[in-house]
């Protein structure tokens, strides 16, 4: 009798859905957009800032803001990788979703590392370093471009 008890109680277990199944993919799209309004808002200061650099001659004081501007876009990228990090997808879309997300995270942070490179290498007096670093920053941001639109597709297809 009592192992009749057990196994039924095991099986009653084995069949109730876990914590992991409980998240749906659409927790993880909104993991993943998460801080699009900071960006958004990054990258309007940040073209303000390379207009009004451009503008006044290149002043050190607005390229040490481009370098502060990046640095924060950079610190808003590991927010994001934290929260997709903590979702669990339930559909291969969201598996998909999750891991095309996390390279183009990487590729934007590789692009905010190159443009930093770029300014600073112009800075310095270093205009061809300068612009190898940023053609190297607008491969990177185009293909972290890509890869989001994939994943995109990837979770809402």
């Amino acid at each position: 009798m009592k192992l009749a008890v057990l196994l039924v109680l095991a099986l009653a277990i084995a069949l109730l859905p876990g914590a992991a199944a409980s998240a749906d993919d659409r927790s993880l799209r909104d993991a993943g957009r998460s801080r699009d309004a900071q960006f958004k808002r990054l990258g309007d200061k940040t073209r303000r800032a390379y207009r009004a650099w451009h503008r006044t001659g290149h002043p050190a004081r607005l390229a040490r803001r481009l370098v502060r501007l990046r640095r924060r876009t950079r610190r808003e990228i590991v927010l994001v990788r934290r929260a997709l990090r903590a979702e669990r997808p339930s559909t291969d879309g969201g598996a998909t979703y999750k891991r095309l997300m996390f390279r183009s995270l990487r590729a934007f942070d590789l692009a905010m590392v190159w443009d930093v490179r770029g300014v600073r290498a112009f800075m310095r007096g270093r205009r061809g370093a300068a612009d190898r670093a940023w053609r190297r920053h607008g491969r990177l941001f185009d293909r972290s471009l890509r890869l989001t639109n994939r994943a995109v597709r990837a979770i809402e297809g």
